[in-house]
């Protein structure tokens, strides 16, 4: 026998048991018994009815439930509908959200649609840009884990050193504020602000956590309770969101245990000869992202010398009695903080290449504040390397030849042929941006048949979507293939997407999935989104709702409102992570404030029911009102219901 409740009105519910014989006396004797166990207590009418499908009979009476209970069976109906409205509308779909539509063609990050541009690097640039440090220093843990002595201190010092001394603009993140949350989405907002030739520096200083089972290992940010908390930071996280900062050079500075995973398996440089002009042109020029890290896979020291961690002393006093005006991280390490660190301790600091980050053998370059960077080829009154260089210059590109699978563009159709595939890219990508899809078609196919993956992928968007050219899903398909080939990650989303619909390709839940995969890694939060609600669900992979959580918080911090609102619903009920309606409540205002009609909806419910928020009916009438002109059916039917 078991119970099924079905709204028949605003207060009557039709509650059906389904079972064997036609004893109508013990139906309702169950149906108690069933309601009672549910519902604590009895007082409001409430139709009960026994369906008898081996005879075809039915017997009808009322049993009386409390006002909560009643709200409580239409709560689990609204949770029921909303996980029925999942299966086909919680997953991002190519074209994006319903309410994305309504906004501009292309949002600045263009998470639901297309591609967020990726400034291409400039061929030969010298230009050592602007500099940026986001420095992270925590003491003050909760309770159960250990505090640190050192660490904001230290923080303090390295920011003020790269401020006054290297004219680097710092952001601060110190005890309190330095949560999961806080730290991943300053480094997610760091996308918008820098630009292809300018650098950032990464302090952090706190505790680190290394699971030996699992391989991998972590930041403990100040709201992680204990080393094995869901609000650690994957040293993986970390590298996907480096590896999708457009700025050339990327350095972290990590004092915490355990630091060293983040480069585990790469190679370590050797110590650099005698730095030249033309070593550091080099340097400059090409992309790196780099770690400098107190130790490998062991714990730090916590003390050291002048208020300052071992580690922290050697970095600050390093930078400050360094004499070159320009000069590499590799040679500061070398040349000063390893040995440093050695003699006053038993860590064996290391300086290394950050594994799958996009480096490409290059270096990040220190200049101290009002020097020149000058080679024989370029100028720059903002620094140059004093050590002068030799005359090189870049040699020419080759003309790209059409690819047989992208549209061949005559010379006269495009307005500058002297155009580089990037900068090409570029101006295809503004065009597409001001929704001059025709200009953007005929740009983008030169970016792609040039090697910018990013140029396909966009280009693909352009196909699917019939924007400049009649719909074509089979090229929009290939030209995905081609961008996600070439590491752009969205074009991997968008071909999942495809491939999950059965749109315009034949269908193929296993390879979504892993386009996915890949789209994630790569930091694209879509793809954490729906690999996360794949999982979550058991759609095309075994279920790991544990694993489905990690991914779907990945997806809220990469800044998708979807994957905030799917958390908040994993928080709800308790899938994948201890239940806590007030995280849910959090998510689902994420989500909201992030766009997506499903957090305003999960919040409009909490508002109606007081699950993690005070009651206020009006509020959620407001929530329900703007999630149900998004689009989500869900809300429509939950506002109506409220305003009867």
């Amino acid at each position: 026998m078991r119970l099924r409740v079905n709204p028949a009105s605003d207060r009557a519910f039709t509650v059906r048991l389904h079972g064997r014989g036609n004893d109508n006396e013990r139906c309702l004797q169950q149906g108690k018994k069933i309601a009672k166990n549910q519902f604590r207590r009895i007082q409001s009418q409430v139709k009960l009815r026994c369906l008898w499908p081996s005879s075809n009979q039915q017997f009808r009476s009322r049993l009386v439930f409390p006002e909560n209970a009643i709200s409580m069976i239409r709560v689990s109906q609204i949770f029921a509908t909303a996980r029925r409205a999942c299966l086909s509308r919680c997953k991002l779909a190519a074209l994006g959200l319903a309410l994305a539509l309504a906004a501009s063609h292309f949002a600045a990050l263009a998470q639901d649609r297309g591609f967020a541009k990726t400034a291409q690097p400039s061929q030969g640039s010298t230009h050592n840009g602007s500099y940026y440090a986001l420095i992270i220093g925590i003491n003050d843990y909760p309770t159960g884990m250990p505090r640190l002595k050192t660490a904001v201190n230290d923080a303090n010092t390295v920011g003020q050193l790269l401020e006054e001394r290297y004219g680097f603009q710092v952001q601060y993140l110190r005890d309190g504020d330095a949560t999961r949350f806080k730290i991943l989405n300053a480094i997610t907002k760091l996308r918008g602000k820098l630009g292809e030739d300018d650098n950032l520096l990464i302090y952090y200083g706190g505790h680190g956590y290394f699971d030996k089972d699992a391989d991998k290992g972590y930041w403990l940010p100040v709201d992680a309770e204990s080393a094995t908390s869901p609000n650690a930071i994957m040293a993986d996280d970390l590298t996907s969101a480096i590896r999708a900062l457009p700025s050339r050079h990327v350095l972290i500075v990590s004092d915490s245990c355990y630091s060293g995973d983040l480069s585990r398996d790469a190679s370590e440089p050797p110590p650099p000869t005698v730095p030249t002009a033309n070593y550091l042109r080099k340097e400059l020029q090409a992309k790196s992202r780099s770690l400098m890290a107190s130790g490998g896979d062991e714990p730090v020291s916590d003390s050291g010398a002048n208020g300052h961690s071992v580690f922290a002393n050697a970095v600050i006093t390093a930078l400050k009695k360094e004499d070159n005006p320009v000069f590499s991280a590799e040679e500061l390490f070398y040349d000063s903080v390893r040995r440093q660190v050695a003699g006053n301790s038993d860590q064996i600091p290391k300086y290394t290449h950050i594994r799958n980050s996009g480096d490409d053998d290059g270096d990040f370059i220190f200049t101290r504040k009002g020097a020149k960077i000058t080679t024989a080829a370029t100028t720059e009154t903002t620094g140059t390397l004093t050590r002068s260089a030799t005359t090189e210059t870049a040699a020419a590109e080759p003309s790209p030849s059409p690819a047989s699978d992208i549209p061949a563009v005559s010379a006269s159709a495009v307005p500058n042929t002297t155009m580089t595939p990037g900068q090409a890219f570029d101006q295809g990508f503004k065009d597409l941006q001001n929704s001059q899809f025709t200009d953007a078609l005929r740009l983008l196919a030169v970016a792609c048949d040039g090697g910018v993956a990013k140029g396909c992928g966009n280009l693909g968007w352009l196909y699917q979507n019939g924007k400049g050219v009649s719909p074509d899903l089979a090229r929009a398909a290939v030209l995905f293939h081609k961008g996600c080939d070439g590491d752009a990650w969205g074009a991997c989303f968008l071909l999942g997407a495809m491939l999950e619909n059965g749109n315009g390709v034949a269908r193929d839940q296993g390879h979504a999935v892993a386009l996915y995969r890949r789209a994630c890694d790569g930091g694209d939060g879509r793809g954490c989104t729906n690999l996360g609600f794949d999982l979550g669900s058991g759609n095309g992979v075994p279920k790991d709702a544990a694993q489905a959580v990690v991914l779907l918080r990945k997806g809220c911090d990469i800044g998708v409102g979807r994957g905030c609102s799917l958390l908040g619903l994993a928080y709800h009920e308790g899938g994948g992570v201890l239940k806590d309606d007030g995280q849910a409540a959090q998510f689902a205002r994420k989500g909201c404030e992030g766009g997506d009609p499903m957090g305003c909806n999960e919040l409009g419910v909490g508002y109606e029911f007081g699950f993690g928020l005070p009651i206020n009916k009006q509020q959620a009438v407001t929530l329900f009102r703007q999630a149900c002109a998004a689009g989500f059916d869900a809300a429509c039917q939950n506002l109506n219901h409220l305003q009867r």
